[in-house]
C-alpha cells in the first residue's frame, strides 16, 4: 500500500508498466528490423531483375514473318550480348519497327540472288524463305553485295505479311540496332525450347 501511494505520488511507472512497455519497444525494433530486411531483399530483387531483363530481354513475338520458327504470340528470351552469326534468329530495331528474323550473312559475306530469284551468300544457295525465289531485293541497295563491315543480312520470309508487300526482301541491318540474339521460347508451355 505504502510503495502503490509513493508510485502515485512520485508519477514512477508501476512494475507491469515498464514490462508493457519493454515488450513494446521490443516488438517495434523486431517489426522495424523485418520491415528493413523484407526492403533490402525486394530492392535486391529489383535490381537483379532489371540487370536480368537487360543481359536477356524478354519479347512477345507480332505477326506471321517468322512463321516456319515463331508464331504469334510466342514469348522468347533473347540474349543481348554476343554476335549475330548467320543461321541465328535476331530481333533489331528497322525502321522504328522491331523485326524479328533469321540473319542469312554477316559481315564481309558476299550476297547475289541468281536468275531464278534465289539467294546465294558467298556462292552457296540458302535453303529456307529467302531461296523460294520470287521478288528478291535489298533495300536501299543493288544485289551482288558484300555485307558491310557492323551489319548483317535478314530475309523477311515468304509468305508474311511484310512492311512492304514483296515476296521476299534483304535487310541490311546495323549491329547497334540488335536487341538480341532469339534463344528460348517460354510460352506456350507446349512448345518451350530452343530457337532454331
Amino acid at each position: 500500500m505504502r510503495r502503490r501511494v509513493l508510485t502515485e505520488l512520485t508519477g514512477a511507472p508501476t512494475a507491469r508498466q515498464l514490462e508493457a512497455e519493454l515488450r513494446r519497444e521490443t516488438y517495434r525494433r523486431t517489426y522495424l528490423r523485418a520491415l528493413g530486411r523484407a526492403l533490402s531483399v525486394l530492392a535486391a530483387a529489383a535490381v537483379l531483375m532489371t540487370l536480368l531483363l537487360r543481359i536477356f530481354p524478354v519479347l512477345r513475338i507480332r505477326g506471321d514473318g517468322m512463321a516456319d520458327t515463331l508464331r504469334e504470340g510466342d514469348i522468347v528470351v533473347a540474349a543481348a550480348y554476343g554476335r549475330c552469326t548467320p543461321g541465328s534468329v535476331a530481333a533489331f530495331y528497322q525502321n522504328h519497327t522491331l523485326l524479328v528474323r533469321r540473319v542469312i550473312a554477316a559481315e564481309g559475306d558476299r550476297v547475289e540472288v541468281d536468275g531464278a530469284g534465289r539467294v546465294l551468300v558467298n556462292g552457296t544457295l540458302l535453303d529456307g524463305p529467302c531461296a523460294a525465289g520470287g521478288q528478291v531485293g535489298l533495300r536501299d541497295a543493288v544485289l551482288p553485295a558484300q555485307v558491310p563491315e557492323g551489319c548483317f543480312f535478314v530475309c523477311l520470309s515468304c509468305g508474311g505479311s511484310e512492311p512492304d508487300g514483296r515476296s521476299a526482301l534483304i535487310v541490311c541491318a546495323d549491329r547497334d540496332s540488335v536487341v538480341g540474339r532469339l534463344l528460348f521460347r517460354i510460352w506456350p508451355l507446349t512448345r518451350i525450347g530452343a530457337v532454331r
